[in-house]
């Protein structure tokens, strides 16, 4: 696998405010992925309206890289990604496994156990 950093393209379109000045209901997180291919720092972090939820983006965050690493064939449920302030603390984790809902059929209709590799 290679090592994914798909945060950027998920910012909301028109958070961030006009002349590049934040707001005071703006505020940067930071979104570090950890996942099979190693640690991918988020140095720049993202700009988030106090209402909007972190967890929620990064939630969109791990579907996008589960999205291309499905097409590959692979579900790498193992990673995850640290939420943290500008300050360096860290305030949240979402697991990729807390993003999907992975659902294996017990069966095929000719009775055999499913088989989990292509």
């Amino acid at each position: 696998m290679r090592r994914h950093n798909h945060l950027a393209p998920l910012q909301p379109a028109g958070k961030l405010p006009t002349g590049g000045r934040r707001s005071p209901a703006m505020r940067r997180l930071h979104f570090d992925l950890h996942n099979g291919t190693g640690f991918t720092a988020d140095d720049e972090g993202r700009e988030l309206e106090d209402d909007d939820d972190p967890r929620a983006f990064a939630i969109r965050s791990i579907r996008s890289i589960l999205s291309e690493e499905v097409i590959k064939g692979i579900v790498d449920l193992t990673g995850w990604i640290d939420i943290r302030s500008e300050s360096g603390i860290q305030f949240g984790r979402v697991c990729f496994s807390e993003a999907v809902c992975l659902r294996l059929d017990p069966g095929d209709r000719d009775g055999r156990a499913p088989s989990r590799q292509a």
